[in-house]
């Protein structure tokens, strides 16, 4: 077993004290920084640091060390796709469902039958009721997120036309 911290000397100084504190004292314990510039203006480039060794190792010194900042970019990818695909959620949910009367059903409907947020906020009251909301639902997501053309009158002797 080998745990790998993604930061410098502070993060391992860190990791190593939780770790024995824990009674995981004798778990091998590494970071790995990635490159950057130093407090003296001085290019550093990516490295692992050694618990008990002052000085990191540059990882282009050592091309097996190379597999561990593989692991480190396929973690940070992971864990920036996770976040962001979070945030597109969250995005979504606070756009409409922070709505009154908007709830995970009609917010789900509207998503479903019209495709994205976007299409939501383009959609005039009529679009929006045949997606799904009610009159009510419709002028309140109007009024919120912008205002398409027509009117909840409109909308509805539309909708009984067809």
């Amino acid at each position: 077993d080998l745990l790998v911290i993604d930061g410098g000397k502070g993060q391992l100084a860190l990791a190593l004290a939780a770790a024995e504190a824990h009674g995981f004292g004798d778990l091998p314990i590494i970071a790995i920084a990635e490159e950057g510039v130093s407090s003296l203006g001085e290019a550093q480039p990516d490295r692992v640091y050694l618990p008990g060794q002052k000085n990191p190792i540059p990882i282009h010194a050592h091309p097996s060390l190379r597999l561990i900042a593989l692991i480190r970019n396929e973690a940070h990818r992971f864990a920036n796709k996770k976040r962001l695909d979070e945030g597109k959620r969250m995005t979504l949910r606070s756009s409409l469902r922070d709505i009154k009367g908007i709830g995970e059903k009609t917010e789900r409907r509207l998503l479903m039958a019209l495709g994205s947020f976007e299409e939501v906020r383009k959609a005039s009251v009529a679009e929006l009721i045949a997606a799904g909301a009610n009159a009510k639902q419709a002028n309140a997501i109007r009024e919120a997120i912008g205002a398409a053309d027509g009117s909840v009158e409109d909308a509805i002797e539309n909708a009984f036309r067809h």
